[in-house]
Order: C-alpha cells, then structure tokens, then sequence
C-alpha cells in the first residue's frame, strides 16, 4: 500500500514540476509582442507614404503628414527637419524610431 502512495506522490510532485515550466501563459504575450513589434517595425517611406501612414511616425499629425506631403520629393530622411515645427530634439527621436525611409 505505501508503494502505491509512494508513486502517487512522486507523479503529482513531477506533474506539478513539469507544470510550471510549460510557457502556455506566457506564450500569447510573447506572440503578440512579436506582432506589435513588427507592426512598429513597418516601414514608412515619405516620398510614397499616405497620410495615415505619415502618422505612424512620432510626432507626426494630420497637419506634418500634409507638410511632408507637399514638400516632396526628400532625397534623404535628414530633409525632413526643414517641415516646420520639428527641431532636433524632435527629429532625434524620430530617427530613434527607426521606420522612415526615401
């Protein structure tokens, strides 16, 4: 009879180890972080990009989107500081982002 307890307890303690390990929970966060990130990593080209799509750039609203618009052609992202209202703090935060390209 204490054999059988015995194994009784020693499968619940390997289930409840093994149980802990699995990555179910965090499994959906980590591909949804995936998404968000590549979503965030979209680029975004200013001599072709909508307005909606100018938006996507920090600091970038309805009124900048139609600015860049009609300044174009860029022939590289650095033009992008003669839009009005964007000075070098602004501008360096979004060549942080990463997403804009000629």
């Amino acid at each position: 009879m204490w054999k059988f307890a015995l194994k009784l307890v020693i499968s619940k303690i390997i289930e409840r180890i093994f149980r802990k390990k699995t990555i179910k929970p965090k499994t959906k966060e980590v591909v949804s972080d995936i998404k968000e990130k590549d979503i965030l990593m979209e680029k975004v080209n200013l001599n072709t990009a909508s307005e909606k799509e100018l938006q996507k750039i920090i600091h970038i609203g309805p009124r900048r989107a139609k600015k860049i618009i009609n300044r174009r052609p860029y022939r590289d992202i650095y033009e992008l500081s003669n839009v009005l209202g964007l000075g070098r703090k602004r501008m360096d935060e979004i060549f942080e982002q990463g997403i804009i390209i000629t």
